[in-house]
């Protein structure tokens, strides 16, 4: 099974990627189940990408199903940019925001 490198609560990409530069403690690893693949457009992938702790309405329709569950398994949803390689896993925990967020 697949693991991913997620933090909880980031603003945006940038203070992901920062924190995985400096190997900082405050990631933690998690099996993955991608529930769902939603392909954005760079705008809006840049929009989600840059603003991590606002809702979302992609998020709020599944927000119940995505969940760590009692297997610390990450139940995420993977948003990726139509004209680049960039990918990100969401898990929100029953939030309508990104809670947790990977870089893959």
């Amino acid at each position: 099974m697949t693991t991913a490198r997620f933090v909880r609560n980031a603003k945006n990409i940038y203070e992901i990627e920062k924190l995985y530069m400096s190997k900082s403690n405050s990631t933690i690893n998690l099996y993955i189940k991608i529930l769902e693949t939603i392909v954005l457009s760079k705008k809006d992938f840049e929009f989600l990408t840059s603003n991590l702790l606002l809702q979302h309405d992609l998020l709020t329709r599944n927000a119940n199903n995505l969940i760590i569950d009692e297997n610390d398994i990450a139940v995420c949803i993977c948003f990726k940019c139509i004209s680049t390689s960039k990918k990100i896993l969401v898990c929100t925990c029953g939030y309508n925001y990104a809670r947790y967020v990977a870089i893959i």
